[in-house]
């Protein structure tokens, strides 16, 4: 895993670009005022170097990265892939100024990855797209998610490019369609199948910024990125899904996991509301090494159409 600290960047910019720390320090500051606190000092550091040019991993080429290859720390990331699930933007309040945050899932051959963007004018450009369209980025960075995973995250000084003609990422590659049975670790895939078990949903105590966990301190909660925050309940809904082949648990985080649960509080009422329906999944294979178990971790959980299962229990 990459990681550098604020010591680290600054130093490497003083010396690449001339600088004095202290000229280094007020850009960042400017920087992360630009950005409304959005992200941490580090990662304000890295959109500096990245802005001035300046290379903070030596051995990183510079070129185009597959997802797979992505790391924590990274910064002037190009990357490429479809997009496989498209999130509305949600807009929040920090420190009483608002901003929006966009999402969405991107695959390529190698991988999958969540996109979080910031810029209110890239947010506008991604809205445009819809799911299954190709997008390239440039200028991009990289950090560990609340599930210790590499996210890509894009600001006002990251490009897009959407369909770009020079760019094939064969829809079959970034979303592929298995049954359980055949599914292999750290594959994107779609499958349909019914709920035959289900786990009492729990929640966690989340920044209403960039949805991590949040940690008590004094009679508040603090977010190691945005400080002091008043939390969100962010909900987790685990059940069993089988497809004749192999059964499977699936994860499902914060919109998914709403989208399955509802209104409905009542546990028995959740469960009898699911047990039995069938679900399209699409989402990633997943090893939870403290369960020591394969896992579905999901990004779409929807009721499939009739025609399609009818086509999946009948198959010719």
């Amino acid at each position: 895993m990459i990681q550098q600290s604020y010591e680290s960047i600054v130093s490497k910019i003083v010396a690449a670009a001339k600088l004095s720390p202290e000229q280094v320090e007020e850009k960042v500051q400017k920087k992360l005022a630009d950005l409304n606190d959005l992200v941490s000092k580090e990662g304000a550091a890295h959109i500096v170097a990245n802005d001035l040019g300046v290379s903070l991993f030596e051995s990183v080429p510079a070129r185009a990265s597959k997802i797979k290859d992505l790391r924590p720390g990274m910064g002037n990331v190009e990357v490429s892939g479809r997009i496989i699930t498209l999130y509305e933007p949600r807009s929040f309040q920090k420190n009483g100024r608002a901003g929006k945050v966009m999402s969405f899932t991107l695959g390529d051959e190698t991988e999958s990855v969540r996109v979080a963007v910031w810029d209110e004018n890239l947010i506008q450009e991604i809205a445009k797209c819809k799911e299954g369209d190709v997008i390239k980025i440039k200028n991009a960075y990289v950090k560990e998610n609340n599930i210790q995973r590499p996210e890509v995250h894009i600001g006002n000084k990251a490009q897009i490019v959407i369909n770009p003609i020079e760019i094939a990422v064969r829809k079959e590659n970034a979303v592929k369609r298995k049954q359980l049975g055949e599914a292999v670790e750290n594959e994107v895939i779609e499958t349909i199948g019914f709920i035959v078990q289900v786990f009492e949903p729990k929640s966690y105590n989340a920044c209403p910024v960039c949805n991590k966990k949040v940690l008590p301190e004094g009679v508040g909660f603090k977010c190691m990125e945005h400080q002091v925050v008043v939390p969100k309940q962010v909900p987790i809904f685990n059940f069993t899904l089988d497809d004749s082949s192999a059964a499977m648990r699936v994860v499902c985080f914060r919109d998914v996991a709403q989208s399955l649960l509802g209104t409905e509080t009542d546990f028995a009422k959740i469960k009898a509301n699911l047990l039995g329906k069938p679900l399209l999944i699409k989402g990633k294979v997943v090893k939870n090494q403290m369960m020591d178990r394969t896992e579905l971790i999901a990004n779409v959980a929807e009721e499939p159409d009739p025609a399609q299962l009818i086509a999946e229990l009948n198959p010719k």
